[in-house]
């Protein structure tokens, strides 16, 4: 005869710290893809009657990128956010925007650039096997 012994909390044990760790990760993987090159802006920008130098990644004044948090929601799921009293043009980056004057801004969406180049479920499981032994 075999007994096998189950205990439920090492379970949830290891997936809490595997997505713990997983979050912290995709904050700095966010945030590196932030100030990528990829991302680089080529025009001039007029701010408050002074122009901002191109070209310049999406880092800019730093406030979209500092304006990054997650939280967790419960301890099986975290949400990241960007944007803020002072960032509130957020979605003008993820998803850009046309001005009232036709002037094209394209999309700069950090994060799906880089959910397309990382397996999440895979680093997830990766987290979670360190824990889980």
């Amino acid at each position: 005869m075999a007994i096998v012994t189950i205990f439920k909390r090492n379970i949830e044990n290891a997936l809490i710290s595997g997505l713990e760790d997983t979050v912290r990760e995709f904050d700095a993987l966010f945030l590196g893809a932030i100030q990528s090159l990829l991302y680089l802006w080529p025009n001039e920008t007029v701010r408050d009657n002074e122009i901002a130098s191109s070209p310049r990644n999406i880092v800019d004044t730093g406030a979209f990128r500092d304006s990054q948090e997650f939280v967790y929601i419960n301890p099986f799921l975290a949400e990241f956010s960007w944007g803020d009293a002072v960032v509130d043009y957020a979605p003008q980056v993820f998803f850009g925007f046309t001005t009232a004057g036709g002037i094209v801004y394209p999309a700069r969406n950090p994060v799906q650039t880089t959910l397309d180049s990382v397996d999440a479920t895979g680093l997830f499981a990766t987290n979670v096997r360190r824990y889980a032994s």
